[in-house]
């Protein structure tokens, strides 16, 4: 479904049904708003039943607050969005909602956190942590705003949820879950031992490099053997989105078709309603028309070039493994060989490469991703399961003892 062509109250009532299947709405709590191009402000009621959402109940401001419903039932947070929406005008859908990891870390208060993670930032924007606007007065609101009107994305609010804005209200919800992904990550690095950050100088450098896009080629036509590798892909997809291994914005899966040509889920998708027919076939480094593939599309095809007994490609940022990525903390699981590569090597793709000729199951790449290569989608399944159970168990383990 493409929420951002429903009508502005039925978006909100989409995406509050997301927010509350994650647990990131409960009750009444949250606010969600959208600002179209007049500067109608649509917007959420205070004390909004997030289990049970209704359009109807959407209440509807013009830009001269004109009431089409009675503008003292909207959110108490109405002025926090008003201001925002005057201060950005790139921002035109804002997501107030609590996720209990968010809130756990809330207290840390330093926003160098982030560089933990380079790639959250780079998909992202800037995050700040801030106390919350309790009395809503002009004053507070409006310090509270700054920080958006200086260049946030995002803040995070002291024991009080997240703010997230967007171009649309999809973003702004992307936005969310990536960061509420990554709290999880770090709530269970600072259970394995002590964090390792990635050099400035690294970050900056990763923060530079661009996907250049493939160009076109023709679609292939349909067949009951490719429907159901689409569907099997979509599945993997599925699988690894419930199991915290990846986000809609983070994570990218792929299996091969050919000895020229693979199967790989587009860019920035929402895994959890992929649809079949909007895989992307890709080969020689060009994509099927009108279609956009993930960005790291470039280490998919050297693997599948370099390596001709895998077929099938993941590349997952588990809650629980991901862990281990930020500490010095080996992980080692029965019948995997698991390899841990230096952060800058994701600048160095034919290095990576090496690493996966040396027959490792799953490479880590230190504050970043996973790389997990398997002959076929169904050994991938029993490597991620066993990566996510492991990882689990052994970080169960230290918070009992």
């Amino acid at each position: 479904m493409k929420i951002n062509l429903l009508y502005e109250p039925d978006q909100i009532v989409e995406i509050t049904r997301k927010f509350t299947a994650k647990g990131f709405m409960v009750c009444t709590g949250g606010s969600i708003s959208v600002c179209d191009s007049d500067g109608t402000i649509y917007i959420t009621p205070d004390k909004f039943d997030s289990i049970n959402p209704e359009s109807k109940k959407i209440i509807v401001i013009d830009k001269n607050e004109k009431k089409y419903y009675d503008i003292k039932k909207a959110s108490v947070e109405l002025p926090i969005h008003n201001a925002i929406y005057e201060k950005r005008l790139d921002v035109n859908a804002i997501c107030h909602v609590y996720s209990p990891a968010l809130t756990a870390i809330s207290p840390t208060t330093n926003q160098s956190v982030f560089n933990l993670f380079p790639r959250l930032n780079k998909k992202l924007g800037v995050t700040h942590f801030s106390e919350y606007v309790t009395n809503y007065n002009n004053e507070q609101v409006n310090a509270f705003v700054s920080r958006f009107a200086n260049g946030a994305s995002n803040i995070i609010v002291d024991a009080t949820g997240v703010f997230t804005t967007g171009r649309t209200l999809e973003e702004a919800y992307h936005r969310a879950e990536l960061l509420d992904h990554f709290a999880k990550i770090y709530l269970n690095s600072i259970q394995l031992g002590d964090l390792m950050y990635p050099a400035e100088d690294n970050i900056q450098k990763f923060n530079e490099i661009k996907v250049a896009m493939p160009q076109y080629l023709r679609g292939r036509k349909s067949s009951k053997e490719l429907d159901s590798v689409k569907m099997g892909l979509c599945r993997l997809a599925l699988y690894a989105y419930q199991k915290n291994m990846a986000t809609s914005l983070l994570g990218s899966m792929s299996v091969r078709l050919s000895k020229e040509s693979y199967l790989t889920i587009p860019g920035d998708t929402d895994k959890s309603m992929l649809d079949p027919e909007k895989l992307v076939m890709m080969k020689h480094g060009k994509s099927e028309a009108w279609k956009t593939p993930n960005e790291d599309l470039m280490l998919h095809e050297i693997i599948y070039d370099k390596n001709p007994s895998i077929d099938c490609i993941a590349f997952i940022f588990p809650t629980l493994c991901t862990a281990y990525s930020f500490t010095d903390v080996p992980l080692e699981i029965e019948g995997l060989k698991i390899g841990k590569l230096p952060f800058e090597t994701i600048f160095n793709l034919n290095a990576i490469n090496k690493a996966i000729k040396e027959g490792f199951d799953v490479l880590m790449i230190e504050n970043d991703l996973f790389i997990v290569v398997a002959s076929d989608m169904q050994v991938m399944n029993v490597i991620l399961d066993k990566l996510t159970t492991t990882c689990r168990e052994n970080i169960n383990s230290m918070a009992v003892s």
